[in-house]
């Protein structure tokens, strides 16, 4: 058998040849694993690159969607401005027009008020030009009357007076 020291040695030679090939091993592991995190590296960098394109044509083609979608936005608020604007526009001719009958109808009702006032006016004037005309002549009654009575007492203090010179 073997003695110690030669079994120190072959472990030693055994040691040394395995940690070679552990060595070896590693570096082989070591090496690929460098080249697969390379191959690995250029595939997500192909990828990312696949996706930048697709999310760059994703978003361009949103893009002239949002625009066309904002185009047909306008169209339409545009469109349903200028229907309001007509409505708008309609009501107030059709505001406009009964403000315009309703001032005519005022103006008519007042000329017809202003008509009856002023035949009013014209009757109350008329009587009192009738009174007045009444009264002047009452005056003129009530003047004459007195003027009457002045003369009757006149005569009969002449007539007095005669019957005193004659009885």
């Amino acid at each position: 058998m073997l003695d110690q020291k030669d079994l120190e040695l072959l472990q030693g030679m055994m040691e040394s040849v395995v940690g070679s090939r552990i060595a070896e091993s590693e570096e082989r592991m070591i090496s690929r694993i460098a080249e697969s995190e390379e191959r690995m590296d250029a595939r997500i960098a192909e990828s990312e690159e696949r996706m930048d394109a697709r999310i760059a044509e994703s978003e361009e083609r949103m893009v002239a969607k949002i625009a066309e979608s904002e185009e047909r936005m306008n169209a339409r608020i545009a469109e349903s401005e200028d229907r309001m604007n007509a409505r708008i526009a309609e009501s107030e001719d059709r505001m406009n027009a009964r403000v315009a009958e309703s001032e005519n109808l005022l103006l008519e009702e007042m000329d017809r008020m202003q008509t009856n006032i002023t035949n009013r006016i014209d009757k109350i004037d008329s009587r009192l030009n009738s009174m007045q005309h009444e009264i002047n002549a009452c005056k003129l009654e009530r003047d004459s009357v007195g003027l009457l009575l002045k003369k009757i007492d006149q005569l009969e203090k002449r007539i007095e007076e005669l019957e005193r010179k004659t009885a």
